[in-house]
């Protein structure tokens, strides 16, 4: 079987490069902490099905966002204390701060959906330590999201996590999809059950 494409198809990401843009945004106009985050990220690193229709890029919150940056995808602000990894040419954050991410600023999440069908190989691939090492020096209402979020994948670390939080909201004020007592979170925000995640199976 033979298979043609027009060359901007070619290559080892099918359909155009989607870092094209950021690569250009970058070199005109370096920012500091830009870098792929969330779901993009995922995608980058072999874990979302799908390239994004949008690139998501996180800054450093005190940072000016160029024209072209705008153009190159939706910023967001977070600031990663682990340096990204590289790919095609761009920072892509490490897994390990795309998850302290999503649970410090859940609103930046797009897809929660999508996120409830990634986590378990996402906390699959994650080192603990540099999950530790993103996380110090952040809220402890961040801690408690994450503990929240991953207590049926790894137990252990949310067990860690979850000492002493007191009430901590998961998405904005407002109606409540479920209350956890255990880790004294209040969820507005997620479509599913963090309690009824599968691990992942190697």
């Amino acid at each position: 079987m033979w298979e043609f494409a027009p060359g901007a198809h070619a290559g080892a990401i099918g359909h155009g490069d989607p870092f094209l843009p950021l690569r250009a945004a970058l070199a005109a106009h370096p920012v500091p902490g830009a870098a792929v985050a969330l779901t993009s990220a995922l995608w980058a690193h072999g874990l979302a099905p799908r390239a994004p229709e949008r690139l998501e890029i996180a800054i450093a919150p005190e940072a000016s966002v160029p024209a072209t940056l705008r153009h190159a995808g939706r910023t967001v602000r977070f600031s990663a204390s682990l340096e990204p990894t590289v790919v095609s040419g761009v920072p892509v954050h490490r897994l390990e701060t795309v998850l302290v991410h999503m649970t410090a600023r859940p609103g930046d999440v797009r897809s929660w959906g999508l996120i409830g069908e990634l986590l378990p190989d996402l906390v699959d691939e994650v080192d603990r330590d540099a999950v530790r090492t993103e996380l110090a020096g952040r809220p402890a209402a961040v801690s408690a999201r994450l503990a929240y979020l991953i207590q049926a994948l790894d137990a252990e670390l949310a067990d860690e996590l979850a000492v002493g939080r007191g009430k901590v909201w998961f998405g904005p004020r407002g109606p409540l999809r479920r209350h956890s007592q255990r880790f004294e979170v209040a969820d507005t925000l997620l479509p599913f059950d963090p309690a009824d995640l599968t691990p992942a199976t190697r």
